[in-house]
């Protein structure tokens, strides 16, 4: 009996394998697929930017003080010249007024006569040319075609002559008591005299009294020279330092003109980049305007992202009103910036501008706009989706619907973009290709239907 129930068991167990089968070649697993096709690839890129105005300006502090208060909210409408904010900056315009002032006592000190050291080297200039006129006149009486050193020897000599002759008999004289002791003590001085105004006349004359005039003289030109371009060079520095301050103080006088912070063109405030109580210093920003001029979208991409956006490359733009406009990129910046994100990494990125024609009035200058730009990395490849990619004995491989069962093709894989991979192998066009390799059960040549 037991034996019987146990063949009985096992042929239940054979027939309903036996169903199972007939079933599964019957009813094969259903799976997901796609077909393989020739098409180009691309990258969408998706970041925030901001309408901007080409004559947006930045209001900046023209001193240092406290914000008193707002004038003039965000969104409002300003003309030209109309203040922005007030400040209490009483202390600064006092400091500039008396910066003004000493200012304008310097440009006195330097316009007397280039001040002291200027004076100083006229003074000096003036001493040694007249030393340099008197050297000249000197030698010219000596040596110059009306000079008279000659005539002056031959008058020495003449008299040195005579007084020579007169002392030569003076010792006979005395002797004989011709003449008395002061008359030959006179004519013995006589004689020295004579002798020694005859030496200097010889002197005077000689040629080396005319070259050691002739290197007095070419010292001395030297010297007026550089003393001539010391006065020059201290007019020129003592000129241009009166011209510094007097261009320091006018600049200072015009800011002392105007002492509100205010727009220069009529337009919207866009943003305030301060509040009530804060301190500012001067050129600090202060709040953002936005004229009428061209408008555009700034943003910042990536690096990697940016360098492959052409020039002219459509772009989808969701506006701050909910509107979608089409633009085009007219600018890529070749400058990388670092610029931290919004979890305080560094990241590097440029600056791109899109146009987009006929921009409503209505949308506002400053407003965010979400950027959609689709790319098209290559064209005529083929793509498949990235999940229907996975690792095999060190390569990649797909799944293929073919002839009902499931085909293993090895693959290589290329440029990626919005979730698809670029692949190469012995894929045929049409090719129905498994988007779920992963699910349980899959193996080569089990056999499947193509679920869509």
């Amino acid at each position: 009996m037991k034996k019987k129930v146990k063949i009985i068991a096992a042929g239940a167990l054979a027939l309903v394998i036996a169903l199972s089968a007939v079933f599964t070649l019957l009813n094969p697993r259903a799976v997901r697929t796609e077909t393989l096709e020739t098409a180009p690839l691309t990258q969408t890129f998706r970041e925030e930017g901001t309408l901007l105005s080409r004559d947006s300006y930045t209001v900046e502090a023209k001193s240092s003080g406290t914000v008193r208060s707002l004038l003039v909210p965000v969104g409002e409408r300003v003309l030209a010249g109309a203040p922005i904010l007030s400040l209490d900056d009483a202390d600064y315009w006092e400091n500039l007024d008396r910066e003004i002032a000493l200012l304008r006592l310097q440009e006195e000190a330097l316009s007397s006569s280039g001040g002291a050291q200027g004076v100083a080297a006229s003074l000096s200039y003036e001493q040694l040319s007249q030393q340099l006129f008197a050297m000249e006149q000197g030698y010219d009486a000596l040596f110059g075609q009306r000079g008279q050193a000659k005539q002056a020897v031959e008058a020495a000599k003449s008299q040195f002559d005579s007084a020579a002759n007169a002392w030569a008999g003076a010792d006979q004289l005395l002797s004989m008591g011709a003449i008395s002791q002061a008359d030959y003590t006179a004519l013995e001085g006589g004689y020295l005299s004579a002798q020694a105004a005859y030496d200097a006349a010889l002197y005077q004359a000689s040629e080396e009294n005319r070259t050691h005039y002739a290197q007095q003289i070419g010292s001395m030109e030297r010297q007026v020279a550089i003393a001539r371009d010391n006065r020059g060079n201290l007019q020129e520095t003592s000129r241009l330092e009166l011209a510094q301050v007097q261009i320091k103080r006018r600049a200072l006088e015009e800011k002392l003109a105007v002492k509100s912070v205010s727009v220069p063109f009529d337009g919207v405030v866009g943003s305030i980049l301060v509040k009530p109580g804060d301190y500012v210093t001067e050129h600090q920003p202060l709040a953002t305007v936005h004229g009428s001029g061209a408008r555009y979208v700034q943003v910042s991409f990536l690096d990697e992202d940016a360098y492959q956006i052409p020039l002219g490359q459509t772009v989808t733009c969701q506006m701050s009103d909910g509107s979608t406009l089409t633009g085009t990129v007219t600018f890529v910046s070749s400058v990388v910036e670092e610029v931290a994100s919004s979890i305080g990494l560094q990241e590097e990125r440029r600056r791109v501008e899109i146009t987009i024609p006929n921009l409503p009035d209505t949308l506002s200058t400053g407003g965010k706009v979400q950027i959609s730009c689709a790319v098209t990395l290559e064209t005529d490849l083929h793509t498949v989706s990235a999940g229907a990619v996975f690792p095999q004995e060190g390569g990649f491989a797909v799944y293929v619907v073919e002839g009902g069962k499931l085909r293993l093709f090895p693959v290589e894989t290329g440029l990626r973009g919005d979730g698809r991979v670029a692949v190469v192998g012995e894929l045929p066009d049409g090719a129905r290709v498994v988007l779920d390799p992963y699910e349980d059960g899959l193996k080569p040549g089990m056999r499947v239907k193509s679920a869509g």
